[in-house]
């Protein structure tokens, strides 16, 4: 019995520890525009991983993979984050909605594979998984006193060697 009520305490604790509190994140509303000088193309990336690894890879390998790899994680050129109250929905021109919630709710529209959301002061992290697709992490933080938007992508896939990191610049359009 005692074990019991341990446990039970351990549950409450934690649940209380871990309950977000709703907080405005004003600073990434608006619309922001991809920065193609200071953003990493994808093809830079994918030699970079193979460059730092030592890794081998048979010709055209590389290539295939970067043109694959493009084609997924295309950037997009705008971006636009709307706040209504703790909801944040995220939207592209390609037409991808990504809808978070600063006081922790689950939004309703599920997206294939498991999704899970993060704040950790200003930066929201989104990590994804799938058996079929691999890990994918996706870091939103504000730079330069809220004028940038810094978009951080880390790929983990079985055919490369490390991880792939991407890290966007996105300026605040006027």
């Amino acid at each position: 019995m005692k074990w019991m009520i341990a446990l039970l305490t351990m549950i409450l604790v934690a649940g209380c520890a871990t309950a977000p509190t709703p907080t405005e994140h004003r600073g990434f509303t608006g619309t922001w525009a991809l920065n193609f000088e200071h953003s990493e193309s994808v093809r830079d990336a994918v030699k970079r991983v193979f460059t730092a690894s030592g890794s081998v890879d048979s010709p055209g390998a590389r290539e295939q993979l970067s043109d694959r790899l493009e084609n997924v994680l295309r950037p997009s050129e705008l971006i636009r984050v709307e706040q209504m109250g703790p909801k944040l929905t995220f939207s592209d021109g390609s037409g991808m909605v990504r809808v978070v919630y600063t006081n922790g709710q689950v939004p309703k529209k599920k997206l294939a594979g498991a999704v899970v959301y993060t704040w950790n002061g200003e930066r929201l992290t989104f990590d994804l998984s799938s058996a079929e697709t691999g890990a994918m992490k996706e870091t939103y933080e504000l730079e330069d006193a809220g004028t940038q938007l810094i978009s951080t992508t880390e790929l983990v896939l079985t055919r490369l060697p490390q991880p792939l990191v991407i890290r966007r610049v996105y300026d605040k359009a006027m």
